[in-house]
């Protein structure tokens, strides 16, 4: 995985506990991983929750007006935001 690839966030759970995302793309796929602050381990996200790939295309939007990733991005995560059944 390229380090310039990925993109990571972390966001309070409604426990109240840090969660930390891990996404990135790959050969046109897109991949994620999530994992709490007191887990050591990363779990894989498949399929990818309506909410996270929403949260996703967020952080990708904000990356793309500093022109960090481009638009295709974008597009990518906007198709499977259409097609998630979440």
């Amino acid at each position: 995985m390229a380090k310039g690839r990925r993109h990571e966030w972390r966001e309070r759970s409604p426990e109240g506990e840090m969660r930390f995302y891990r996404a990135w793309v790959y050969g046109g796929n897109w991949h994620m991983q999530t994992t709490l602050k007191s887990e050591p381990e990363w779990q894989l996200l498949d399929p990818i929750p309506r909410d996270v790939l929403q949260a996703l295309r967020d952080k990708l939007w904000e990356k793309y007006q500093r022109n960090r990733v481009p638009f295709k991005h974008i597009e990518q995560v906007d198709a499977l935001l259409e097609d998630a059944t979440d």
